[in-house]
C-alpha cells in the first residue's frame, strides 16, 4: 500500500479546455463573477466596519438568580447621593444658607452585622458635598472611616452577614437616642415644619449603577433617581434593597478575553410611615430614614462578541447569492461545452452540412462541390485525351491515286530535294516549332499533372511530325507543296487546340486547389465556427423552428447531431471506442509489428519545426528528407499547409488514374456525393 495516498495537498488530473484551461469560461459566468466578488468584498468590507465600529450586536444572555454566595460593592464616595430640595429649583441647603439659619440635619451610619461571630457595628459618618459632576449640589457620604469594609450580604454556611447604610434626616431642634445635640443658629420648628411641608418640596436620591455599553465596550456609570415626598408631622422609613449584577464579557477577534465585574444595578423601595411625635416620644424620631441593603436577587450578564469565525458566518449569509450566480453560471458554461462538441461533430463528421450553411449564411463563397470538381476535372483530362486521339488521326493526308505507270522521277522528288523539306519542316526555325516551345515556354506548369501533359504533347507533336516527315517523302513536289500548307495548318490548329485545353485543365486544377483550401479554412476558421456557434444557438423565445430553417438547418438535424454529442460526451462509450481501436489495431498489427510501434517517435528535427509559421511549406521541404515516415505523417496531421497541398496531390493522382487501390478507392467514394 502506497503512502502517497495520504498526502493532503495532492492534485487530480483534468482534461484542459485549451490554452491550458481546465474550465469553459464564459461572459455571462465573468460578468456573474465580477458582480458577486464586488458584492462580497463589499459586504465584507460592511461586516468588519460594522464590527470594528461596534455595530454588530454582541451575544446577550441574562438571568436573576436569589444566591446564598457572598455579594458586595466596594463602598465609594459616589456611591449615593441625597437632597432635600425646597422647591422645584432650589435645594434646602440653598434655602438655609439665603436664610442664614439651620433647618434640617443629616446623620449618616454604617451598619455592620455578623450573626454567627455576634458582631454588630453601627459607625457614624460624615457628609461631605459631592465631587462627581453627575452629582452636583447633592451631599454624599465620607466612607473614609469604614475603609476596611464593603457594602454585602452573605447567607452562605449558615451565617447571615450584612452591612447597611442609613442616612436620617432630622430638624435642627430635634432630640432623640441618634441625635442628642442642637446646633447654633436654628430655625424654629414652624419655619422648620413650613420649609419641609413647602409645596414642591421633596426627597431626591440618587444611586449609583453601572453597566457595560456594548457599543463603547466600557463600563458605564449612570444613578438612579428616586424622589420621596415627605410631611412634617410623619416620620417616614425608606427602605432600598439593592440587586447586584454581575456582568461576563468575552471580547476579542480571534482570542477572547473574559472580563468580570459586579455593580448595583436596580434598587426596590419600600417606604412606611409612623407618626413623628409619637416616634420621638420613643426614643428616634427623624423626618425620614433611608436604609440601604444588599438583595439576594442576583442579576447575571453574559456578553460575548462575535469572533472571526462568526464574522465569517455572517459573510456567508450573501452565500445564497453566490450559489445563484454560481447555478447559473455553470448552466450556461455546461451549455457552451455542448455546443463546442456539437460543432466539432458538425466540423469534422458534417462537414458537408457545415459547408452548406457556411454557404447559406454568406460566410463563404458559393462554389461547386469537391467531389463534383474532381468528377468534371477527370472528365475534361478523358476528353483531352480522347481529341488529341481524333486529331492525330485526322493529320493522316489522302492524296490522289496515281496510276502505276508514271515515272516515279516524277513522282518523287529527290533524295535531296526529300531530306530538304523534311529538315524545313521539322527544323527548330521552322514556324510551327518555334509556335509550340513559344506556347509551352510561356505555359507555366507547377503541377505533377502540367509536367505529364507538357511531355505527353511534346510525344505527340514529335510523333506527329515523323509521321508527317514519311508522308513527305512519298509525294511528288507539288503535292507536297499543297499537303505541307495542310498539314502545317491541321498542326497547328490540333496544337493550339490542346494548349487550349490544357488551359482549361489548368483551370479546373486551380479551381479545385482553391475549393480545398476554403474546404480546410471553413473547418478550421475559429472566428467562422464562433460565428456559425452563434447563429445557430441565439437566444429564440418563440419560431425557433423557422429561425433554425432560415439559417440553413432544421431542428431535426440539430436533435440528431445533439443526441450524438451527448453519446459522445459519455465517458463509458469513449472507453469503448477506445478498447474497440485498441482491438482493431492487435488484430491489423503482427505481433513484431505491434512490439516494435513501442519505439515509433519524434526525433529534434520535428520539435524544431513551427506548425502555425506561414512558410511553414518551405521549412518542411528543407528537411523532409531527414525525417522518417512517422514525422512526416505527423507534420501533416499539424499542418494545415502541408494538408492542403497533400489533399490536392491525392486529387491530382485520382485525375491521372495513378492511385488506384482499394483505400484510396474508400476515401473517393466517401468523398463523392451518394446522390451524384
Amino acid at each position: 500500500m502506497s503512502i502517497l495516498k495520504f498526502d493532503l495537498f495532492s492534485s487530480e488530473f483534468n482534461f484542459n479546455m485549451g490554452e491550458g484551461r481546465y474550465k469553459r469560461g464564459t461572459c455571462l459566468g465573468l460578468s456573474l463573477s465580477v458582480v458577486t466578488v464586488a458584492i462580497v468584498l463589499f459586504y465584507i468590507f460592511y461586516i468588519f466596519n460594522q464590527y470594528f465600529s461596534n455595530l454588530i450586536d454582541p451575544k446577550f444572555r441574562s438571568q436573576s438568580f436569589i444566591t446564598s454566595f457572598r455579594k458586595e460593592v466596594p463602598l465609594s464616595q459616589d456611591l449615593i447621593g441625597f437632597q432635600q430640595f425646597y422647591n422645584l429649583s432650589m435645594t434646602l441647603d440653598e434655602y438655609q444658607a439665603s436664610q442664614n439659619k439651620t433647618y434640617v440635619v443629616y446623620y449618616p451610619q454604617f451598619y455592620y452585622q455578623d450573626l454567627k461571630n455576634q458582631i454588630y457595628l453601627t459607625i457614624d459618618l460624615d457628609v461631605v458635598k459631592c465631587t462627581d459632576p453627575s452629582l452636583k449640589g447633592f451631599n454624599c457620604i465620607d466612607f473614609s472611616q469604614v475603609s476596611n469594609y464593603t457594602f454585602l450580604l452573605d447567607n452562605s454556611n449558615d451565617n447571615q452577614i450584612y452591612s447597611g447604610i442609613y442616612i436620617n434626616m432630622y430638624g435642627c431642634l430635634d432630640l432623640d437616642v441618634q441625635k442628642t445635640t442642637i446646633p447654633d443658629n436654628c430655625a424654629s420648628q414652624t419655619e422648620i415644619d413650613n420649609a419641609i411641608n413647602n409645596l414642591g418640596s421633596y426627597y431626591y436620591l440618587k444611586l449609583k449603577t453601572q453597566q457595560y455599553n456594548t457599543t463603547s465596550k466600557q463600563i458605564q456609570t449612570n444613578y438612579r433617581s428616586i424622589y420621596n415626598y415627605i410631611y412634617s408631622n410623619q416620620y417616614t422609613i425608606i427602605t432600598l434593597n439593592t440587586q447586584i449584577q454581575e456582568t461576563k464579557v468575552n471580547l476579542g477577534l480571534l482570542y477572547q478575553n473574559e472580563l468580570n465585574f459586579q455593580s448595583p444595578i436596580q434598587y426596590n423601595q419600600i417606604s412606611q410611615s409612623f407618626d413623628r411625635q409619637f416616634s420621638l416620644k420613643q426614643g428616634f424620631g427623624p423626618y425620614y430614614q433611608t436604609m440601604i441593603f444588599m438583595d439576594e436577587i442576583v442579576q447575571q450578564f453574559q456578553i460575548q462578541y462575535p469572533t472571526i469565525t462568526e464574522i465569517l458566518a455572517l459573510i456567508n449569509g450573501v452565500a445564497a447569492l453566490v450559489m445563484i450566480a454560481r447555478f447559473i453560471g455553470r448552466f450556461y458554461s455546461q451549455k457552451l461545452i455542448k455546443q463546442d462538441f456539437f460543432m466539432l461533430l458538425l466540423q469534422n463528421i458534417y462537414s458537408d452540412k457545415y459547408e452548406k450553411i457556411l454557404e447559406h449564411n454568406n460566410l463563404i463563397e458559393k462554389k461547386e462541390d469537391i467531389s463534383q470538381q474532381i468528377i468534371n476535372l477527370k472528365q475534361s483530362s478523358d476528353i483531352i485525351s480522347e481529341e488529341y486521339q481524333n486529331k492525330s488521326e485526322m493529320l493522316v493526308p489522302t492524296f490522289p491515286a496515281k496510276f502505276r505507270d508514271t515515272p516515279e522521277k516524277n513522282i518523287f522528288p529527290s533524295k535531296n530535294n526529300q531530306n530538304n523539306n523534311s529538315n524545313n519542316y521539322c527544323n527548330d526555325s521552322s514556324p510551327l516549332y518555334k509556335q509550340s516551345n513559344i506556347l509551352i515556354e510561356d505555359f507555366d506548369l507547377k503541377d505533377e499533372s502540367y509536367m505529364f501533359s507538357k511531355k505527353q504533347n511534346i510525344s505527340t507533336q514529335k510523333s506527329f511530325i515523323s509521321i508527317n516527315k514519311n508522308q513527305i517523302k512519298m509525294t511528288n513536289s507539288q503535292i507536297q507543296t499543297n499537303s505541307k500548307k495542310t498539314l502545317f495548318n491541321q498542326a497547328k490548329s490540333a496544337f493550339n487546340g490542346s494548349i487550349i485545353e490544357t488551359r482549361k485543365k489548368n483551370q479546373n486544377n486551380d479551381t479545385l486547389s482553391l475549393a480545398v483550401s476554403q474546404k480546410l479554412k471553413a473547418i478550421q476558421n475559429k472566428p467562422t465556427k464562433q460565428m456559425i456557434q452563434n447563429i445557430l444557438f441565439k437566444f429564440q423565445l418563440y419560431r425557433s423552428k423557422d429561425f433554425l430553417k432560415s439559417k440553413g438547418l432544421d431542428l431535426k438535424i440539430l436533435m440528431n447531431v445533439g443526441q450524438e454529442v451527448n453519446k459522445n460526451l459519455n465517458i463509458y462509450e469513449l472507453y469503448k471506442d477506445i478498447i474497440f481501436l485498441k482491438k482493431a489495431i492487435s488484430i491489423l498489427l503482427t505481433k513484431d509489428q505491434l512490439a516494435a510501434i513501442q519505439f515509433v517517435g519524434l526525433t529534434e528535427n520535428v520539435l524544431n519545426l513551427d506548425f502555425v509559421k506561414n512558410k511553414f511549406s518551405d521549412d518542411y521541404q528543407k528537411i523532409k528528407e531527414k525525417l522518417n515516415y512517422f514525422e512526416k505523417q505527423f507534420c501533416i496531421m499539424q499542418s494545415q499547409q502541408l494538408q492542403e497541398e497533400y489533399i490536392k496531390k491525392f486529387f491530382f493522382k485520382y485525375q491521372l488514374n495513378n492511385n488506384k487501390n482499394e483505400i484510396n478507392n474508400r476515401i473517393i467514394s466517401s468523398i463523392f456525393k451518394k446522390n451524384q
